[in-house]
């Protein structure tokens, strides 16, 4: 559970493993298995959606700041 909880968290593979006792391979193992958990669970609920608006602002921002770097 604490592999979990910390990638949920957004904290990196390696760093996962040296916080949690447990080898790489198994953080990696671990996260494959939650991600295909998750997928499954989203394609099962997520269905028949009416979506009227999307917002792309985040999204525009990082490309956005990304081409400046290259300039």
């Amino acid at each position: 559970m604490a592999v979990v909880s910390h990638l949920a968290e957004g904290t990196g593979v390696r760093k996962t493993a040296r916080l949690t006792g447990v080898s790489r391979d198994t953080v990696g193992r671990i996260l494959k298995r939650v991600g295909r958990h998750a997928r499954e669970i989203h394609d099962r609920l997520v269905r028949d959606l009416e979506i009227p608006e999307v917002q792309m602002d985040e999204m525009w921002s990082f490309v956005g700041k990304k081409r400046q770097e290259l300039h």
